[in-house]
């Protein structure tokens, strides 16, 4: 086989790899979330995150007047630092739940 023969090949190959990884690396987090869209993506309750805020366990915000928007490093610190912490936050269970459960 050519050298040249064998660079097309290469390429080709290279460049499917990259066609398959193209979906993956098409989805990236945005630079900062909104709060809906932070809930959403941490699958986390409004109600939820603004009681993490008010214990002072909340992810950093910015504010950019009245809209609160959680840069995607400032999530990231939080999810980290909830992964580390000794009694993590987990999701409230409806009353409903606990009540069976008695």
């Amino acid at each position: 086989m050519s050298p040249t023969a064998i660079a097309k090949a290469a390429k080709k190959a290279a460049s499917d790899e990259f066609e398959q990884l193209r979906p993956i690396l098409s989805v990236r987090p945005p630079p900062a979330f909104t709060v809906s869209q932070f809930c959403r993506a941490y699958s986390i309750s409004r109600s939820g995150l603004y009681g993490l805020w008010k214990a002072g366990r909340g992810p950093d915000v910015t504010r950019y007047g009245a809209k609160i928007m959680i840069s995607a490093a400032a999530a990231n610190r939080w999810w980290r630092k909830q992964a580390k912490a000794e009694k993590p936050w987990t999701p409230h269970k409806r009353k409903e739940q606990t009540d069976a459960a008695s």
